[in-house]
C-alpha cells in the first residue's frame, strides 16, 4: 500500500471519531500521535473500534453508579453493625478511597447513618468483631483475584461471618465470573459490567489478526519503564483488555497500554494518564 493511501484511511478515521466520540475534545494531538503509531489499515481500524468502545465514566455516570451502589447497601446493612471499608491495602491514595468519600453524601440521603467507615484493609479481630456486616468498595475490579483474596483473608480472620458484600462502579465481565466461580455464594455487585474489548467483539479469522495487530502495536512501546515490564500489562494487564476510563482520573492498569504507557522520557504523548509506582 502506498503511504499517501494509509494517510487517507487515517484522516477519514480520525473524522469519524471526532463526530462520533466527544470526550476527545482536547486530545487531538495524543489521539494523532497514535495515529502516527498505526502501520497499517488494519491497525487503524482496530484502534478506532477500541476507542468507539471505550466507556467514559464522568461524574453524571459515577453518580448514577453510587446510588445504585446506595440501594445494594440499604437491601444488607445492619444499624450500628456495618462495616464499609476501601478495597486498598497500601498507604498510597487508592481509587477505593476515593469511592468510600463520595459515598457519604449518598448514604446520608438514604438516612444511613450508624455504620462505621474504614478507608483501607486493614481488619483486626480485636477492633472489627462487633461488625456483623462487612462492605467492600472499590472503583474497578479488572481480574477479581483481589476481591478472591479480601474475601478469603476476611474468613480467615472472622470464620463465622455471612455477611460479605463487594460494591464497585465498574468490572469486567470476565471478572465477574472469575469470582462467582471461585466463591460461589459472594455477593457482588458492579453497576457497569464491561466486556473485553477484543475478545468478546471478533470471530476468527478476525479475532487473531486484531491479536496480532494489537501485540505489534505494543512493540513501538518501550519494553521496560523503570521496575515494570510491558510484557506483565500486555492487552491490559492480565489481559483484561479493558476499556473504561474514569474521566481523567488515573486511568486502570488493565486498559491496553498503547492508551497510556509511556515512553522513557515519557514524552509519549497518550490518551490517558496512569500513575503506575515503580514508573520512576
Amino acid at each position: 500500500m502506498f503511504q499517501s493511501e494509509l494517510i487517507n484511511i487515517k484522516a477519514e478515521s480520525l473524522s469519524r471519531l471526532s463526530d462520533s466520540c466527544l470526550w476527545l475534545k482536547n486530545k487531538e494531538k495524543a489521539l494523532y500521535a497514535l495515529y502516527e503509531e498505526c502501520k497499517s489499515p488494519d491497525n487503524v481500524k482496530l484502534i478506532e473500534d477500541l476507542i468507539q468502545r471505550f466507556t467514559i465514566i464522568r461524574e453524571e455516570e459515577r453518580n448514577e453508579a453510587y446510588w445504585a451502589i446506595t440501594e445494594q447497601i440499604k437491601r444488607v446493612y445492619i444499624p450500628h453493625e456495618t462495616l464499609v471499608i476501601a478495597m486498598t491495602k497500601g498507604g498510597d491514595a487508592d481509587s477505593s478511597q476515593k469511592v468510600i468519600h463520595e459515598l457519604k453524601s449518598f448514604l446520608e440521603a438514604e438516612k444511613i447513618f450508624h455504620y462505621k467507615q474504614l478507608n483501607h484493609f486493614n481488619l483486626s479481630p480485636k477492633n472489627h468483631k462487633k461488625y456483623k456486616c462487612f462492605i467492600l468498595v472499590d472503583e474497578f475490579m479488572g481480574s477479581g483475584k483481589t476481591v478472591v483474596s479480601r474475601y478469603n483473608e476476611i474468613k480467615k480472620i472472622f470464620p463465622d461471618l455471612d455477611s460479605i458484600h463487594f460494591f464497585m462502579i465498574a468490572a469486567m465481565d470476565l471478572a465477574m465470573e472469575n469470582v462467582k466461580m471461585a466463591v460461589k455464594d459472594i455477593s457482588i455487585y458492579s453497576h457497569y459490567v464491561l466486556k473485553q474489548g477484543i475478545n468478546c467483539h471478533y470471530s476468527e479469522p478476525l479475532l487473531t489478526n486484531n491479536i496480532n495487530t494489537m501485540l505489534a502495536h505494543e512493540a513501538c512501546l518501550s519494553s521496560q519503564i523503570g521496575s515494570k515490564e510491558l510484557k506483565d500489562y500486555s492487552l491490559g494487564y492480565n489481559n483484561a483488555q479493558a476499556l473504561v476510563a474514569f474521566g481523567d482520573y488515573n486511568l486502570p492498569n488493565s486498559v491496553f497500554p498503547v492508551f497510556w504507557w509511556p515512553n522513557d522520557d515519557f514524552n509519549r504523548k497518550t490518551l490517558f494518564t496512569r500513575y503506575e509506582p515503580g514508573f520512576h
